[in-house]
């Protein structure tokens, strides 16, 4: 079952920032991911982005993220991710889009860590809009996944980090 996707992917994807709110995927130890967008390269249609991760244990790390788009013209509906070290390839296909919120499919294509998951991630417009608007993009990840299977990441915690940037790069 898909969504329909509306309009807000392209914004979302080029947030400043944006975190991770609800993944059917277990991340042992990870208080919140967040990622900072660094350059979009419009004709070559590559995002990159740093990753940041942190720890239940306050430790953080940094993983430079490039986003290709896989259409060749109009926007993208989905992207092949992959970290500058190439240690890390995945799809995703995004399932729902909002100006706050996006409901995306991650697939691994490295067959390392990555599965199949499903992962709701929000950017800073979500965080201070109305409570019907956040109670949407959850409810939308609600219908298309089960999310009694969902772990919810502090994204205040990432917010929290947002000092530590540079000492974790």
């Amino acid at each position: 079952r898909v969504l329909k996707a509306i309009g807000g992917m392209q914004e979302l994807m080029h947030s400043n920032v944006i975190y991770l709110n609800l993944s059917t995927m277990e991340y042992p130890g990870i208080k919140c991911i967040k990622e900072y967008r660094e350059t979009w390269n419009r004709s070559a249609r590559l995002l990159t982005k740093v990753m940041v991760t942190v720890f239940s244990s306050e430790k953080g790390m940094t993983n430079n993220m490039v986003y290709k788009a896989e259409r060749k013209r109009g926007p993208a509906q989905a992207f092949t991710a992959l970290d500058k070290s190439g240690s890390t390839s995945y799809r995703v296909a995004f399932n729902y889009t909002s100006e706050y919120c996006a409901i995306i499919k991650k697939q691994n294509e490295t067959g390392g860590d990555y599965h199949d998951a499903c992962e709701l991630w929000v950017n800073d417009k979500y965080l201070t809009s109305e409570p019907q608007d956040q109670a949407l993009c959850k409810t939308n990840f609600e219908t298309y996944f089960n999310r009694n299977n969902a772990t919810e990441f502090n994204y205040e915690a990432c917010q929290a980090s947002e000092g530590k940037r540079i000492l974790i790069s």
